[in-house]
């Protein structure tokens, strides 16, 4: 596990096996950089399936993203992996989108940006490509200015068939904050060329023309009902209503109370509430 401050500095805790004493400590952006908080994502981004850190730079500036190993030695670092400038920085997440059996780093748009999200292959980026393959970018619904935290996982029965994990989102800020929307990854990149990875926007025109209307989500739900407020998402698993363990969205406002959704064979949400 790792954890990163939120705001004002940059610093990263990483804990195994169940041990409450870090093994390592880091801060991951230096200067100014570093003044905005960090997101955090661990996934299997080294050779061999070694396991990573991802950490997204929440500072203003550009969309930069950087790679540690488990005892904060920097690995590679992703520049402007989103174009423009980004008023709250980035989040990150990590999943296998393309289905290649190469965890993929998902990044998307703090608040004050569109909510844009890309994907960078973890095929290319064990493999030492300079510049990763998109696997897809996707605009999520809501306003200009929303942001749009994300999640992956396995979590629709529904769209099992496609091979593909689930990406789940949430506005950071807006009309719709608080509301949870469930994607099929294989809807937003309808379009594959060789080895599984998205064509480009020309050549996915012309080869399927009409699957250029956009992607709609396979649930939406809001886990805390009425009340407002910014969520936070994470995909794990756990037993809902006394039956076996599945794959759930948690989801916290406070450090007390979550909510841990699993999504029925009939795309509805069944939604769990428990209090620490």
């Amino acid at each position: 596990m790792a954890f990163g401050t939120g705001a004002h500095a940059s610093h990263v805790k990483v804990y195994e096996n169940g041990s409450l004493t870090p093994t390592a400590a880091f801060r991951a952006f230096a200067g100014k950089a570093g003044v905005g908080g960090v997101s955090l994502a661990v996934g299997a981004l080294g050779q061999l399936g070694t396991v990573n850190i991802v950490v997204g730079s929440r500072t203003a500036g550009p969309a930069n993203v950087r790679l540690f190993d488990t005892r904060g030695t920097l690995l590679r670092e992703f520049k402007g992996v989103l174009p423009g400038r980004f008023p709250k920085g980035v989040n990150v997440a990590v999943g296998d989108v393309d289905a290649d059996n190469y965890d993929d780093i998902i990044v998307s748009a703090g608040a004050g940006r569109e909510a844009i999200i890309t994907a960078l292959s973890g095929r290319d980026i064990v493999n030492g490509v300079l510049n990763p393959e998109r696997c897809f970018t996707f605009v999520a619904p809501g306003g200009s200015r929303d942001g749009v935290k994300v999640a992956v996982g396995y979590l629709a029965p529904s769209t099992v068939p496609s091979y593909k994990p689930n990406l789940i989102t949430t506005p950071e800020t807006g009309r719709n904050v608080g509301l949870v929307s469930v994607w099929n990854v294989a809807d937003i990149c309808q379009c594959f060329g060789h080895g599984g990875h998205a064509m480009s926007g020309m050549a996915a025109m012309h080869e399927h023309p009409a699957e250029d209307a956009p992607p709609r989500p396979v649930a939406t739900f809001r886990p805390f009902g009425s009340r407002r407020g910014a969520v936070n998402l994470a995909t794990t698993y756990q037993r809902q209503l006394g039956g076996q363990a599945q794959a759930v969205v948690a989801a916290w406002q406070t450090p007390r109370e979550v909510v841990f959704t699993a999504i029925g064979l009939d795309n509805q949400p069944q939604t769990v509430r428990r209090r620490f």
